[in-house]
């Protein structure tokens, strides 16, 4: 339901009445994530992992803080911190992924989607074909782009990033009709 005002008004409850929580510095990392406040995101993520550092969850969040931020490299280095403590976190891999995207490593990038799609993590599978869908579409490759854009509106039709780039993609394929569908 997206109602991240209320989710981040109950987390700052639970962190005044446990402020060494690292559990819930982490879920107030991603809660200011979804509300495009990157810089605090990194500052909570990085308080958990202060609490916690033996946590895939935090290094993770705190990944994709810097992705926000387009600070790539440090974003990796924080992915791959998290891949050392839980080798099969898929949060620490997805951000690894995109992190890998914007440093154009295309092709390690891709690897990850395929594993973590093989691997049939069913429940973000969509989210999967849609990482590859914007990464194939870096990558200049628009018809399979097309195909992953496709499928992860299958997989999840409310997946608003995938409809994204199913359009932008049917646009640069001069598909201007079904970009308007």
């Amino acid at each position: 339901l997206e109602r991240f005002d209320e989710a981040l008004a109950a987390c700052d409850r639970a962190l005044a009445l446990g402020p060494n929580q690292a559990f819930y510095w982490n879920l107030r990392g991603y809660i200011l994530g979804g509300l495009g406040r990157s810089n605090e995101q990194l500052a909570a993520a990085e308080r958990a992992i202060e609490l916690k550092p033996t946590s895939a969850r935090n290094w993770a969040n705190k990944a994709e803080a810097l992705i926000s931020l387009r600070r790539f490299a440090g974003a990796l280095d924080a992915a791959e911190r998290g891949l050392a403590i839980t080798p099969g976190s898929e949060f620490a891999r997805t951000a690894k992924a995109e992190a890998l995207r914007g440093l154009k490593r295309y092709d390690e990038a891709l690897a990850i989607c395929d594993a973590l799609i093989a691997e049939r993590h069913r429940r973000h599978a969509g989210d999967y074909c849609r990482q590859r869908g914007w990464i194939l579409r870096d990558m200049g490759r628009q018809q399979d782009a097309l195909h992953d854009f496709q499928r992860a509106t299958l997989l999840d039709p409310d997946d608003d990033g995938a409809w994204q780039g199913l359009a932008q993609t049917y646009r640069t394929l001069g598909m201007r009709r079904e970009a308007q569908e």
